[in-house]
């Protein structure tokens, strides 16, 4: 994986809605070329064996509500 491909695949994203992170999908397009080469680093390694960072295995998701005082659990 080439860190212009990071850049190529992140840029060519649909302009939809943001995600839960905040960040839209567009957005990821405006990475530097270090931060496209440091993505493309981190998943060689993954790819080639090395397991994925701590921090990246889990993920931490808040839904807020759509209508105040209206709680659903998808």
């Amino acid at each position: 994986i080439k860190a212009e491909e990071v850049h190529e695949a992140f840029g060519g994203a649909a302009k939809t809605a943001p995600g839960p992170y905040g960040m839209e999908p567009g957005e990821r397009g405006l990475l530097s070329d270090e931060a496209s080469q440091h993505i493309a680093n981190l998943l060689n390694l993954i790819e080639g064996g090395t397991p994925w960072p701590d921090g990246m295995v889990q993920g931490r998701v808040a839904f807020p509500e759509k209508e105040p005082g209206v709680c659903e659990v998808p």
